[in-house]
């Protein structure tokens, strides 16, 4: 199982920029750590999550539980992360569209061969949840 976080998350290490704890939100003051009582200094960064596992996807999507003892934790971790409003959309992607499936399948990937040769992707998404806030 792959998961595939499509956000400006990837390339931010929580080493190099101060999170507060409680909201998971980004601060833009780099001196300061941990949480600040001014909240005009956060900004948040959506976040969605593009997911390969059919069985996960519908888990999240329908609230179900499920008998994979792999993905009991992962699960749990995902559905605190979209209680905490970290993350904004689920994505469920075909295995040939989705770029993350070359790093648990033998087979040559399309998908990373489209992004290696022309900077693009074409994803087919299976399933979508958006947050309406």
């Amino acid at each position: 199982m792959m998961i595939l976080l499509t956000a400006v998350s990837l390339s931010i290490s929580p080493n190099s920029v101060p999170f507060a704890s409680d909201t998971g939100a980004l601060q833009t003051d780099s001196s300061s750590h941990g949480n600040h009582d001014d909240d005009d200094n956060d900004i948040t960064v959506p976040m969605a999550l593009c997911i390969n596992s059919k069985s996960l996807y519908d888990c999240l999507v329908k609230l179900g539980i499920t008998q994979e003892k792999r993905l009991m934790v992962d699960l749990m971790c995902l559905r605190q992360s979209y209680k905490r409003r970290e993350i904004t959309e689920i994505i469920w992607i075909k295995g040939p569209t989705n770029p993350a499936d070359v790093m648990t399948k033998d087979k040559p990937c399309p998908a990373l061969q489209q992004i290696i040769d022309n900077n693009k992707i074409k994803v087919d998404v299976d399933g979508w949840v958006e947050r309406m806030d």
